[in-house]
């Protein structure tokens, strides 16, 4: 058999096994992408409806999930405008336990109505994605 014929009829060979391969890699870094964070973390403290009336409160959660390497909890409030919003990012968990001591004080006003509070998460390399939120908590 001529050398010069294996090359040519073993390049769309090499092509075939090179196209397979980005494809199976890109496959790979989307679904470590998507993988999903919303049934990987719950609130324990508070719960929506809450009233918090101390000056502190224990913010509190289950991480189900191993592949979770990062947990940050916002805190999400109306401005006295009453048209819009900020969030307060208030600490970032990378194991357990998962708790935070808040400063309910440490909240640029309390003449709204109610906040929220969300939980990040994120899987390792990624970026962080909204995985629980509780509403309809007040400050007394």
């Amino acid at each position: 058999m001529n050398f010069s014929k294996m090359i040519f009829s073993a390049r769309p060979v090499i092509a075939a096994v090179t196209i397979a391969a980005f494809i199976v890699l890109f496959a790979v870094a989307r679904a470590a992408y998507a993988t999903p964070v919303e049934n990987c973390v719950s609130f324990v403290s508070p719960l929506t409806g809450a009233v918090l009336s101390a000056p502190s409160c224990t913010i509190s959660i289950e991480v189900e999930c191993p592949n979770i390497t990062r947990v940050d909890i916002m805190v999400r409030h109306a401005l006295m405008d009453g048209d819009s919003a900020a969030a307060t990012h208030l600490v970032s968990f990378t194991r357990p336990p998962y708790k935070y001591f808040w400063n309910i004080s440490e909240l640029p006003n309390r003449l709204f109505t109610g906040i929220s509070i969300e939980a990040m998460a994120a899987v390792s390399g990624g970026e962080p994605r909204l995985a629980a939120r509780q509403e309809g908590i007040f400050l007394a």
